[in-house]
């Protein structure tokens, strides 16, 4: 399958970068400790480089199964929109019940702005067959976004100081 070997190292990137996380915040558990807050950064971390993973074997399984290659890319596409979607109104609720001192950092909004403003549109005009190029290109840039969303909750999680 076309692409089969960037979503494999995107697959072993997700799980490194989970595992390596997973062992950082552990020891600064250890010392600092976590807040309510530290921990909803922590789940969403893992959710979403899980999620990196998951829609990486996807296409990959499904083209394996014998599904055929027209409908693997914009069907992957549009359940990651969906996915996106979710994620955009679950961190819609979390940030409203986040401690009133701690303030939007400058990662939730730009992981806000591009999710509804970005991927979303773009992951679902994909799935529609709508945009030029590839839909293999704009998939990919769906799932490593997932990674760089990964990458910046790691950040936040290691700067923000627990109450």
């Amino acid at each position: 399958m076309e692409g089969s070997e960037y979503l494999y190292t995107i697959a072993e990137v997700s799980v490194a970068f989970v595992g390596f996380a997973a062992i950082a915040i552990a020891i600064r558990h250890r010392t600092d400790g976590l807040d309510d807050f530290g921990r909803m950064l922590v789940t969403a971390l893992v959710e979403r480089g899980l999620a990196a993973l998951a829609f990486a074997f996807m296409p990959i399984l499904m083209h394996y199964f014998g599904v055929s290659s027209e409908t693997i890319l914009p069907f992957c596409s549009g359940l990651l929109a969906f996915y996106l979607l979710t994620v955009f109104i679950r961190m819609c609720f979390i940030f409203r019940k986040r401690r009133a001192d701690v303030p939007v950092g400058t990662v939730g909004r730009v992981q806000r702005l591009t999710i509804v403003g970005v991927m979303v549109p773009l992951q679902s005009l994909a799935a529609f067959g709508v945009l030029p190029l590839s839909a293999l290109g704009w998939y990919l840039l769906g799932v490593t976004w997932l990674l760089v969303i990964s990458g910046g909750l790691f950040a936040t999680i290691l700067v923000t100081r627990a109450s």
